[in-house]
């Protein structure tokens, strides 16, 4: 089908087991906010056109239909609707999120990953409950295939743990720059006297406050 149409929203159909908390469910809608508008800056669109409204809640668990708040500025890019486009990031940054492939690169941030995580925060809470994200013309109520995912409850932990994963390594990756001080105070917590030992720990909190293990240039 075409993305080339006027009036697009994004779906959020979340079908729960059980009442969600309310908190859940507003970091949920916050964190596609956010989500898009990083996603919509890379595009070349200002933070400030890129807000949505939610544009009807519909009877029957919870269905939210998203669209742009300022769809005459906002709705395309080039020949392509942004909320299409939002659609089949989503689909394929959570895809791989759950299943363990390659995420795109959009998503290789902590902002991003942080983001998809909470967007299915709703499914931690309630078992057997099902999240489906997608994009749908709304003249005609036709869905967009490569812009709809369903996730469970199940595939909701395992994005989210993956997408810790993630950040932890990229946190990691963080390059570390050298730092020196002089004249500040070691704790001696934990001597051997046994030579050539590895057991020696101390702690400077000028640096760290944890237990690091020593290396003394001698005996004396």
């Amino acid at each position: 089908m075409n993305p080339n149409i006027k009036e697009v929203s994004f779906r959020y159909y979340l079908k729960n087991s059980a009442p969600i908390e309310l908190l859940d469910f507003t970091k949920s809608l916050e964190a596609i906010q956010d989500e898009y508008t990083h996603f919509i800056e890379t595009k070349g669109v200002s933070k400030a056109q890129t807000r949505l409204n939610i544009h009807e809640v519909k009877q029957g668990s919870i269905i939210c239909e998203i669209i742009e708040a300022i769809p005459t500025i906002a709705t395309t890019v080039g020949s392509i609707n942004t909320l299409f486009e939002f659609g089949s990031y989503i689909r394929t940054a959570t895809m791989a999120l759950i299943k363990g492939t390659e995420i795109p690169s959009e998503a290789k941030n902590a902002r991003s990953l942080s983001n998809l995580s909470n967007i299915v925060s709703p499914l931690a809470r309630t078992p057997n409950s099902t999240l489906t994200l997608q994009t749908i013309d709304l003249g005609s109520g036709n869905q967009f295939e490569n812009c709809t995912i369903n996730i469970s409850t199940t595939e909701g932990n395992a994005l989210q743990n993956l997408a810790n994963i993630k950040k932890q390594e990229l946190t990691s990756e963080t390059p570390k720059t050298e730092e020196s001080k002089s004249n500040v105070l070691l704790r001696l917590v934990q001597i051997n006297k046994e030579q050539e030992t590895l057991q020696d720990k101390g702690i400077v909190e000028a640096f760290d406050t944890n237990k690091k293990k020593l290396l003394f240039k001698s005996e004396e």
